[in-house]
This record gives C-alpha cells, structure tokens and sequence, in this order.
C-alpha cells in the first residue's frame, strides 16, 4: 500500500527515537520532521547497503522496500 498512509505505517517504527512528529526523543537521533525527502531516502538506502552504519538503524531498514523508503520519507518531510 503506497502513499501517505503507508508511510505513516511505516513510521511507526521511528517514532521510539525520531519522536511520534518527527521530534527526536533526544540529542542521539535527528529530527526527521520537515527534513528534504530526498536526503532521507538516500540515508535509508545507505544505512541498508552498509554505506552508513548504525547497529539498529541498518536492522530496521532491512525490511524496507524503496516504496517504504519513499512514503515515509515523504511522511515525515510533510509533518508540520
């Protein structure tokens, strides 16, 4: 299911360290709200092909498909 509503889905999954609106829970993890799209797809795409790394970020996006990726890159960059 591709769109907005999946990428709120797929948010849920964030939202213990990037914050339930994008606002990080603290000074570990960056705010996601308002941040380019594209900047945060190329970010998840690094952290699943290993260019970037980090213990639990490279195992969340595993599961991720570059839809995923997209919808909720898109998610959190229109969170106002």
């Amino acid at each position: 299911m591709a769109g907005p509503g999946n990428g709120a889905k797929v948010a849920e999954q964030c939202v213990s360290c990037h914050g339930a609106r994008g606002i990080s829970s603290g000074p570990l993890w960056p705010n996601l709200k308002g941040q380019r799209a594209e900047y945060m797809i190329k970010q998840l795409k690094d952290f699943k092909r290993g260019v970037r790394r980090d213990p639990m970020m490279t195992l969340l996006v595993q599961s991720l498909t570059e839809e995923d990726m997209r919808d909720v890159s898109l998610y959190f960059s229109g969170l106002e």
